[in-house]
């Protein structure tokens, strides 16, 4: 039977707890290209008020840090994955720098693998939605596949998939309830920062917006090696509990009766 939920949410705050200080540069790292992403759309909206001709430049440049912000955000979440497992292990982990230098060689395959499900995914979700959705389940471990277990692009989504069949509900709702938690979490931040924002930045929207994004990317930053944490105990617990394959199951030779 694979972990609860609600163990999952506890061995992951225990791991937190006890290396925080480990995930800062991660966190630090997690938000600069959320908030390049936010200032640099902020600025744009001013410059498109200022000099209206600009427009173009601005949103180039904007769709420019976007894509190198995206690149950069999982180069990083690469490596809180491999740096959480090395804890959960119980392995000596790297310094940060040496953490992210290994992991240089996985951005291409999880881009590529993310891009390939999200193709299979959409495709399975325009013909009819539920193998979209049933899809999306199977290949939930594509990104653990290839960054934890070393396997290419396109085995990466057999391998996901092997590992889901034959209990695709447990582990989905599973994922459920965690992110219901963590979405409940972050949507108490938000109503408390933006409330608190709209008191003294009520003149300003453009002010408000900026602030607000800035905060909730930093919020977003800290909380994700929490999730990533969570999704690496599920796919481990995945690994070692693998779905019994009733036709390699022997069954004892029944006795032969003299007739």
């Amino acid at each position: 039977m694979l972990i609860s939920p609600m163990l999952i949410l506890k061995q992951t705050w225990d791991m937190y707890q006890n290396n925080w200080r480990k995930f800062i540069p991660y966190i630090i790292l997690l938000a600069i290209p959320t908030v390049a992403v936010q200032l640099v759309a902020s600025g744009s909206l001013f410059m498109d008020y200022i000099i209206p001709s600009s427009s173009l430049v601005n949103d180039l440049v904007t769709l420019v840090v976007f894509i190198v912000s995206i690149v950069f955000s999982i180069w990083v979440s690469i490596s809180v994955v491999t740096m959480t497992s090395k804890l959960l292990d119980k392995e000596s982990d790297n310094h940060w720098k040496d953490e992210l230098g290994k992991t240089t060689k996985y951005i291409i395959p999880v881009i590529l693998a993310s891009l390939l499900s999200g193709l299979i995914i959409m495709v399975g979700t325009i013909l009819l939605i539920i193998p979209g959705i049933i899809f999306a389940g199977w290949y939930i471990f594509v990104y653990y596949e290839i960054v934890l277990n070393d396997k290419k692009v396109v085995e990466s989504l057999s391998s996901s998939k092997k590992l889901v069949k034959g209990r695709w509900w447990a582990i989905i709702w599973r994922l459920i309830i965690i992110g219901l938690v963590l979405f409940i979490i972050s949507a108490i931040y938000n109503i408390i920062v933006g409330g608190v924002l709209a008191i003294f930045t009520s003149t300003n929207g453009i002010i408000f917006y900026t602030i607000l994004s800035i905060s909730t990317a930093a919020f977003s930053a800290i909380i994700t090696p929490y999730s990533v944490g969570a999704m690496v105990i599920l796919y481990k617990d995945t690994k070692t509990n693998p779905v019994l394959n009733q036709a390699s199951i022997s069954t004892p030779n029944r006795p032969k009766i003299n007739e």
